[in-house]
């Protein structure tokens, strides 16, 4: 029961605070709180997925509610007016964390347990994210009495986040795999790959063969992918895409003047807090002693999102390959 109540409680920011000390705010943000906020993660050693959802309970006596978690009990919570702290509320609202407390500075939760504030500021990083979390402060608990496995022993928050991390008696690690936070999606798109290849009949703009290209482009509606399709393959046909809820990304490399160059997709992030997203391309890049062709080459990748990002940055990485021994 104190395993249950302490994970809740250690996932649940309290109600908006009526106060205009821009400090609170600054507080608030380790821990943002808005209805609809959701957090996904990924146990390291089993794969297993954990989704929580806060929800706004109006009515006398507001809070929010924590959903999604059927492992544990719902929990009712709230911030106090003009404090710095988190509460559960068990018959009464009860202070766990107070946000504005030095480090090293611990809460006694009755005879049951005790909550360190770290302040160790440790990076945590999530490869599902795309990210690392920088300077995230960390909190330790110490029980007074048995627990099961369980029990949480760290809880890792990072600004703007919120929990991106916590580790159980049992030692099961659970870092943050996707979030919605203030309607702002943070994680990566799932895509896949449509087709790739040495060289593209979409025109490039500039003529002289050497001149480097690289293009992203952001496909969202069906015309725009049959007039891209039709230059780039006049003869082809293109593959169906649910526009619905699906879009294109196509890379060009642009003009290469030999063969051995091609480009490969790493990854798709979300801009959190942005409403933006960014491709991750890899060129590769043919080095001394490659076996190449002087010939032109147009190479390209088009992947299909699983997501329809209004806009869509690019982070280009080239990496130049040895021939085989």
């Amino acid at each position: 029961m104190i395993a249950t109540q302490l994970l809740l409680v250690s996932f649940a920011l309290l109600g908006a605070p009526q106060s205009d000390d821009p400090q609170l705010w600054d507080y608030l943000r380790w821990f943002p709180l808005k209805h609809g906020n959701e957090w996904t993660y990924r146990e390291a050693s089993s794969k297993s997925i954990v989704t929580m959802k806060l929800a706004l309970v109006t009515g006398p006596d507001y809070y929010y509610a924590l959903q999604g978690f059927p492992v544990f009990e719902p929990a009712k919570i709230r911030y106090g007016k003009g404090e710095h702290i988190l509460a559960w509320r068990n018959n009464d609202w009860v202070p766990l964390f107070n946000l504005s407390a030095p480090g090293n500075t611990s809460l006694v939760f009755g005879n049951d347990f005790k909550v360190t504030k770290a302040f160790d500021w440790e990076d945590v990083g999530s490869p599902t994210v795309g990210t690392s979390f920088k300077d995230c402060r960390r909190y330790s608990f110490e029980y007074f009495s048995p627990t099961g496995p369980g029990a949480v022993t760290d809880l890792w928050l990072a600004f703007d986040v919120g929990p991106v991390r916590w580790k159980t008696k049992s030692g099961a690690v659970y870092t943050l795999e996707s979030a919605v936070i203030r309607g702002f999606r943070l994680g990566t798109i799932p895509f896949s790959v449509v087709e790739s290849g040495a060289k593209t009949g979409y025109p490039i703009s500039d003529p002289k063969p050497a001149m480097r290209k690289n293009r992203v482009l952001l496909i969202r509606t069906k015309a725009q992918w049959h007039a891209f399709y039709w230059k780039h393959k006049p003869t082809g046909v293109p593959p169906q895409i649910d526009f619905s809820k699906q879009c294109i990304a196509v890379v060009l490399l642009g003009n290469r003047s030999t063969t051995g160059y091609s480009a490969d997709v790493s990854l798709v992030r979300w801009n959190y807090p942005k409403n933006s997203a960014t491709i991750v391309v890899k060129e590769q890049k043919p080095g001394p002693g490659v076996d190449v062709k002087k010939t032109q080459t147009r190479p390209y990748a088009i992947v299909v999102l699983e997501a329809k990002p209004p806009r869509l940055g690019r982070e280009w990485k080239v990496v130049t390959y040895a021939p085989n021994p």
